[in-house]
């Protein structure tokens, strides 16, 4: 069964690259049986889904994505500083990130958003992500950043989603694909 869109209107958009030398297919399978139960676990999580970048602009700093999306902007503070989210967080350093003993950007940057325009999609194996989108197309979510939560200066204001058939993904420019990894009641395809 897969998961049908929540009507969250709130999200914390996450970008990272593991460290040098991590094995794929050994994330891959953490993420989908450690990583994505755990957050889904958590109260105030609507929904958590995981995503490996399977086409992109050279210059993109990182490899994976990760759509935290929670009950509400005022649930934020109670879900960001769970003392359970943040151990698992701090196990995550150690044993994936590129300084495994800190807290910082060169692990990952997150931030907390809302939604401006587009209803939620339905989950599929693919995406498009598009930062500082010049406009907002039909098939898109549009999304404005609150601010950078983690990983220090805020990079971009605007980003847009939307979710397409991993087999149909078509990238032009400037968009991000993305490949899911994981999701809550996910079976693949």
């Amino acid at each position: 069964m897969k998961p049908q869109p929540p009507l969250s209107a709130t999200l914390i958009l996450l970008t990272y690259s593991p460290k040098d030398g991590v094995d794929d297919t050994a994330y891959e399978s953490w993420i989908a049986e450690v990583d994505n139960p755990f957050f889904n676990s958590v109260p105030g999580i609507v929904r958590y889904t995981n995503w490996k970048v399977s086409s992109a602009p050279p210059d993109l700093s990182y490899s994976h994505f990760d759509l935290l999306e929670i009950e509400n902007e005022d649930a934020f503070d109670a879900v960001w500083n769970n003392v359970d989210l943040t151990n698992f967080r701090q196990k995550w350093r150690e044993l994936w990130g590129r300084t495994p003993t800190e807290d910082s950007p060169l692990n990952s940057h997150a931030y907390l958003s809302s939604r401006v325009s587009g209803a939620p999609q339905p989950l599929v194996d693919g995406i498009r992500l598009k930062i500082e989108p010049a406009s907002t197309e039909a098939d898109f979510e549009s999304w404005r950043v609150v601010s950078s939560i983690k990983g220090g200066t805020q990079r971009f204001s605007n980003f847009a989603l939307s979710f397409i058939p991993a087999a149909n993904e078509s990238v032009i420019g400037e968009l991000v694909a993305g490949q899911l990894i994981a999701a809550p009641n996910w079976s693949g395809k």
